[in-house]
C-alpha cells in the first residue's frame, strides 16, 4: 500500500491566553503563519504458510517505510487584551511582530515479523515483533530561537498472545503489546529549553472473549485492558506555544462490542467502553487527575436496514445514538458535561451499465444538542458539531 499526503494552509488569528488578576481581562496574542506538509509512506508484506511435524505456521513478514517533511513561516506577537465581559472587538493588528522559520524532517523504517502457530486445532499461539528505526531533524530560526536539532531512535517492540477456543464460536484470548512513537514533524524540540523530546512508549495487557451466534451472523466480544503511556506531549501551560512531557498514563478498562445481521438486511453495531484513566506520574502537578478527553463511560448504538427485493430494492435506513458521561477539565478544577447525539442516514444503491452508484444523505445531530468536545490543542474546549446534513454521491467501478 502507498500513501500519499499533503497539505497546505494560511492562518491569521488572535488567541485567547492568560487570564489577568481582575478576573476579567484577558491576555492575548496574535499568530499569522503558512504550512506546508509532505507525507508518503509505503507498506508492503508477504504472507507464508509452512509446517514443522503437526505444527501449522502462518509467518508475516512487513516494511513500513515513512518520509515527512513539514514548513512552517510566520509571525507572532502579543495582541491587545479584552474585556471578557464587556468585550470591544476590532483591535488592530500588532505591529511589534516576531518572525519566525520552522522546517522538519522525519525518516522511519518499520520491520515487522510475526509467527502464527496452531499448536491444536483450537490453540494458536501468536508471536510478533517490530524493530523501528528513526531519524527526525528541525531547524527553527526567529522567535522560537535557532535550533539544529537532530535525533535518532531505535526500539523493538514486541508482541505475544494466545488464543483457545474450547468450542466452535466461543474464543477466548490474551495478549502483550508494546508501542512505540516518536515525536516528530513541529512538536519535534519544541520544548521551552529547546530540547528534543523522548519517543512515546507504552505496554498493554489485554484479556477477553469472543462469540459468534446466529451461524456466525452476529459476533460479540469483550475484552478487558491495561494500557500504560510514557512521555506524552501536551501543551506546556508556564511557556504558550511550547510543549512538555506528562510522564506516565495509565488506562485500564472494559470494551463491549456486539456487530452483525439480525434478520436478512437488518445490522446491529452497538459499543459500550468503561474507562478508568489517570495520570500517575507528571511534572506539572497533575498527578491523579484524568487525561484530557477521556469520558468514564461511551457506548453507541447503529441499526441499519436494507430492503432486499421488490420495488425498494437497494434503499437503505439507518440510525444511531451516541452517548458520553462528563469530560474533567485538565487541571480538575472543571468538567465538560455528558452528551447524547442522534443521527440519522438513508442511501439508495443501484448499477448504472459496469458501474455501482451509491447516493446518500447523512443527518448529524438530529437534534441539535449542545455539547462540548476537549481537545489537547492548546488547551482549547470546542462546541461540538449542531445539526448538520450532508449528501453525497459515490461511483464505484
Amino acid at each position: 500500500m502507498f500513501r500519499y499526503h499533503f497539505r497546505e494552509f494560511n492562518v491569521e488569528e488572535i488567541s485567547g491566553g492568560t487570564v489577568a488578576d481582575d478576573n476579567r481581562t484577558l491576555n492575548r496574542s496574535y499568530q499569522q503563519q503558512e504550512n506546508k506538509l509532505n507525507q508518503f509512506n509505503l507498506i508492503t508484506d508477504v504472507t507464508g504458510n509452512f509446517s514443522t511435524g503437526p505444527i501449522d505456521h502462518t509467518l508475516l513478514l512487513g516494511l513500513d517505510l515513512r518520509w515527512e517533511t513539514e514548513d512552517w513561516t510566520g509571525q507572532f506577537g502579543p495582541a491587545d487584551p479584552i474585556d471578557i465581559f464587556n468585550p470591544i472587538y476590532g483591535a488592530p493588528i500588532p505591529t511589534d511582530l516576531t518572525d519566525f522559520e520552522i522546517e522538519s524532517e522525519t525518516n522511519w523504517v518499520g520491520i515487522y515479523l510475526q509467527d502464527q502457530i496452531s499448536l491444536l486445532d483450537n490453540l494458536i499461539l501468536l508471536l510478533g515483533g517490530r524493530l523501528d528505526f528513526v531519524n527526525s531533524s528541525l531547524f527553527t530560526v526567529g522567535g522560537f530561537g535557532d535550533l539544529d536539532n537532530r535525533v535518532e531512535d531505535t526500539a523493538f517492540s514486541p508482541r505475544v498472545g494466545i488464543v483457545y477456543r474450547p468450542v466452535e464460536p466461543v474464543s477466548l484470548y490474551v495478549s502483550y503489546s508494546e508501542s512505540f512513537l516518536p515525536v516528530s514533524g513541529f512538536s519535534a524540540g519544541l520544548t521551552f529549553e529547546g530540547e528534543p523530546f523522548k519517543p512515546e512508549t507504552g505496554q498493554q495487557f489485554e484479556i477477553g472473549a469472543k462469540a459468534e451466534f446466529l451461524n456466525g451472523r452476529l459476533v460479540t466480544t469483550l475484552a478487558l485492558y491495561n494500557l500504560t503511556k510514557q512521555n506524552i506531549t501536551t501543551d506546556d501551560p508556564n511557556n504558550p506555544g511550547f510543549q512538555i512531557q506528562t510522564g506516565e498514563q495509565r488506562s485500564r478498562g472494559i470494551e463491549f462490542d456486539v456487530i452483525g445481521e439480525i434478520i436478512p438486511g437488518l445490522n446491529l453495531i452497538a459499543s459500550y467502553a468503561y474507562t478508568d484513566a489517570e495520570i500517575t506520574e507528571d511534572n506539572s502537578d497533575r498527578e491523579g487527575l484524568r487525561p484530557e478527553n477521556t469520558p468514564e463511560h461511551a457506548g453507541s448504538l447503529w441499526l441499519t436496514y436494507a430492503f432486499q427485493q421488490g420495488s425498494l430494492e437497494g434503499l437503505g435506513l439507518g440510525a444511531g445514538v451516541f452517548a458520553a458521561s462528563r469530560i474533567d477539565g485538565s487541571d480538575g478544577t472543571f468538567f465538560l458535561p455528558g452528551y447524547a447525539t442522534v443521527d440519522l442516514a438513508t442511501w439508495y444503491g443501484f448499477s448504472a451499465g459496469a458501474s455501482d452508484v451509491r447516493l446518500q444523505l447523512n443527518i448529524k445531530n438530529l437534534f441539535d444538542a449542545d455539547y462540548y468536545r476537549a481537545t489537547s490543542s492548546r488547551g482549547f474546549n470546542r462546541p461540538g458539531d449542531p445539526f448538520t446534513v450532508i449528501g453525497s454521491v459515490s461511483v464505484t467501478f
